[in-house]
This record gives C-alpha cells, sequence and structure tokens, in this order.
C-alpha cells in the first residue's frame, strides 16, 4: 500500500521479492539488486516526492530494529532511473541521538515530541552527505 505522508508519497517492502507486489511507480528492475549486492534479507522504505515545484519538503523518519546496535544505520543508497551508480549526488542531512563524533555537529535539543522518535531533552547530533559521493549505505557508531 502507498501512504501519501505530507510532500511524499511511501510505502514499506519487507523483502526484495516483494517488490513485485508494489505499486509500479516504485518498482525496481529485477536486475539491480546484483548491482547492490547483499540486501536479499532487508526491508526497505520507498520514498517519492510527489510532483510539482512549489512544495515544502520536510524530513523523512522510520523506525526498524537493528542487526548491530553497536552502530545507526541510515540507508542512504540510490537507486535511480533503473541504476545503481558508482557515485551519487548527495544532499541530506541525518539526525540521530548518540555518541559525538569529531565529523558530527550538535543541534539543539528538539522541542517536539517527533511521534516518540527523539528522546526528550537529549541532544541531536546531524551529520551532512553533500556532493558527489560513494553512493552507499551511512553507518554511525551509535
Amino acid at each position: 500500500m502507498v501512504h501519501k505522508v505530507g510532500a511524499f508519497e511511501a510505502s514499506f517492502v519487507p523483502s526484495p521479492r516483494d517488490f513485485g507486489r508494489l505499486d509500479p511507480r516504485f518498482q525496481l528492475p529485477s536486475e539491480i539488486w546484483s548491482e547492490l549486492g547483499d540486501y536479499q534479507d532487508h526491508g526497505f522504505a520507498v520514498f517519492r516526492l510527489e510532483p510539482g515545484r512549489k512544495q515544502r519538503v520536510h524530513p523523512m523518519a522510520f523506525r526498524f530494529a537493528s542487526r548491530d546496535p553497536s552502530r545507526l544505520f541510515f540507508p542512504t543508497v540510490h537507486v535511480h532511473d533503473g541504476r545503481v551508480a558508482k557515485t551519487a549526488k548527495f544532499d541530506h542531512w541525518l539526525y540521530y541521538q548518540g555518541k559525538e563524533g569529531r565529523d558530527q555537529a550538535s543541534y539543539f535539543p528538539p522541542r517536539l515530541d517527533y511521534g516518540g522518535m527523539v528522546e526528550p531533552g537529549a541532544t541531536v547530533f546531524r551529520r551532512q552527505l553533500h556532493g558527489r559521493l560513494p553512493n552507499q549505505d551511512t553507518w554511525i557508531e551509535a
């Protein structure tokens, strides 16, 4: 099922073999999986910015159980136009709560609840991914 979430259309796919059941706008060619590598036991949050020029874009967020509680996982690999390029153009801010590191800038503690996804009063950190970068997922030490 595809849901409208603000300026985005979104869905969740439990595994690569389930992409065929997804709305055709979100389906990926089967050969993508050989390019992506070992994602056979992964689930996928799929977001698509709705068409239109004047939109207020907002953050995307979702929660899931981690395979490695010592690290935070951000699914940042890009698939565009049915292909996986070695590099991709990034313009992302990743926000999280965890250990502060040298490449992480602190952010003011949130004043809103954000659906229970943020620990009230705890510092929120951010990492910027900007420019042409290796097309891969991002891990941050928790």
